[in-house]
């Protein structure tokens, strides 16, 4: 199981997820993989006589971007499997680091010299547009406006669950989706304050939601699970929410 972390963070967001299965002896601590600001791939650690072997994979430029990070993702899984033979993992990834998963997946999951997909969970992932609450409210338009600018309650899913508003990364993962691993099973997990903003105070629950319009079809399982109060803001998601930690436990290894 690999943990990838998300835009401006490192190991230490997903590591209380990793302990957590330690502890409960679920899962074992084998290799950190760390990709260096030169794009240089160390690998500390081992995997021999692991059961269940966890692996963090650490971006020391963790603002390059998704397009590379989506890159290194794939030089480490081509890395992985050309030394350890990997065949098989699941995933977990928080922020832009469950989008990074998702659109690596989505372009490569099924070559066949690469590890194949198992399980797939994600946290938080800003799958179509990432807030800024500090801004004003009313949408930006023009160049000043991100390609990921998102305005809480700006955006809804209709019927079927699609978005209303479609921003370019969404879009990215829309013109790929159809070679997205079909056996894999996903688990996507969303913060809501409940203090009337839909969010978890970084990504809205209509972007993260987004992502069931994308795959709810082209994988063989996929769950939703909404994560509330004071502990569901975005980057205590996987840190200190116990729920969160059962919930990956529980599908990853049940």
């Amino acid at each position: 199981t690999s943990f990838v972390h998300g835009w401006a963070s490192g190991k230490a967001a997903e590591d209380p997820l990793a302990q957590a299965a330690v502890a409960q002896k679920k899962a074992q601590l084998a290799l950190t993989v760390t990709v260096t600001k030169r794009g240089k791939i160390k690998i500390s650690g081992t995997l021999r006589q692991k059961k269940h072997p966890l692996i963090f994979l650490i971006f020391k430029n963790n603002q390059a971007g998704e397009k590379q990070d989506i890159v290194w993702l794939h030089q480490v899984m081509l890395l992985l499997r050309k030394k350890y033979n990997l065949k098989n993992y699941n995933a977990v990834g928080h922020s832009m680091g469950a989008y990074v998963l998702v659109a690596y997946n989505a372009l490569y999951g099924n070559q066949p010299k690469l590890p194949k997909l198992h399980k797939l969970v994600l946290i938080a992932g800003p799958f179509n547009g990432i807030l800024d609450l500090n801004k004003s409210t009313q949408p930006q338009t023009g160049k000043l406006a991100s390609l990921w600018d998102d305005h809480y309650h700006e955006n809804s899913l209709n019927k079927s669950g699609a978005p209303k508003i479609i921003h370019v990364e969404y879009r990215f993962l829309l013109k790929h989706r159809s070679k997205f691993p079909r056996q894999a099973e996903v688990l996507n997990i969303y913060g809501n304050l409940e203090n009337g903003t839909d969010s978890d105070g970084t990504v809205s629950t209509v972007s993260v939601r987004s992502l069931r319009y994308l795959l709810k079809s082209q994988v063989a399982s996929y769950q939703e699970t909404e994560v509330t109060g004071k502990a569901a803001q975005h980057s205590r998601l996987p840190r200190s929410n116990q729920q969160v930690s059962r919930k990956v436990r529980h599908f990853l290894w049940k």
